[in-house]
């Protein structure tokens, strides 16, 4: 939003743009930053009140979201700038609700990447534009940023599947399986499940950690692992923080 501000001088062409066409999206991310206030400062607050006041306005026909919007400019006068709670952020981050790493944000020793995920490609929009991409940016200024590896964007050109799986996991920390019915019976995430047993056991480590993203039947061999439950999206932004916690690099 900050970006676009700058780059367009009327913001609220764009905030009308998007909610047009990606209404469903652009209506998570703002209801993530109202679950996540702290990251708020004078003029991002000032951003999001007109973004909401745009889309009050577009959903003067649409009674369910009317409401919610409704509600959030009321919320917008107790929000807590990050000015003003800066201070307080080593404390918040003793309490365990930011995830600080180290300055130079490296992977463990040994390692290229902090986490490998495995997933269905049927389920790559909300792997890549939420899971990924939050574990890969910061929430705050000393939020630690994740390196992640994924198929699409870090397997090497012009090796077979099986060497490109087999490297990924030797050079990653942790193995994230995203649990949805699509990866239960997908051939690829049960190779790359195998594996990263495998890897497990000859590492000796507790590297991998489930992902249950919807109600699916689980196998026997991973329910002994206890998962990441981002079953319901009002909890996200906590799964997210714990998850982020879980891989850290040691």
């Amino acid at each position: 939003m900050m970006k676009g501000k700058e780059k367009y001088k009327e913001i609220q062409d764009v905030y009308t743009f998007i909610f047009k066409h990606e209404k469903d999206t652009f209506m998570r991310v703002i209801a993530d930053i109202f679950k996540i206030p702290h990251i708020l400062d004078g003029p991002r607050v000032k951003l999001i009140t007109e973004c909401v006041r745009t889309c009050t306005t577009l959903s003067m026909n649409d009674k369910a979201n009317l409401d919610i919007f409704n509600g959030y400019i009321r919320t917008v006068p107790d929000l807590k700038l990050m000015e003003d709670i800066e201070p307080k952020l080593d404390e918040i981050s003793q309490s365990n609700s930011v995830p600080i790493g180290p300055e130079n944000n490296s992977p463990s020793e040994g390692f290229v990447y902090d986490f490998f995920v495995s997933h269905s490609h049927k389920d790559a929009e909300w792997v890549l534009s939420r899971l990924v991409s939050d574990l890969e940016s910061a929430f705050t200024e000393n939020d630690v940023v994740l390196r992640g590896c994924i198929a699409d964007r870090d397997f090497e050109p012009a090796k077979f599947i099986f060497e490109n799986i087999e490297n990924s996991l030797r050079k990653s920390s942790k193995f994230l399986l995203v649990m949805t019915n699509h990866f239960v019976s997908s051939y690829w995430c049960q190779f790359e499940t195998n594996q990263a047993l495998l890897e497990s056991i000859e590492s000796r480590k507790d590297c991998i950690i489930p992902i249950y993203l919807e109600e699916c039947n689980i196998p026997d061999k991973l329910r002994h692992i206890t998962y990441a439950d981002f079953t319901s999206d009002d909890d996200y932004i906590f799964e997210i923080m714990k998850l982020k916690r879980a891989l850290l690099p040691e």
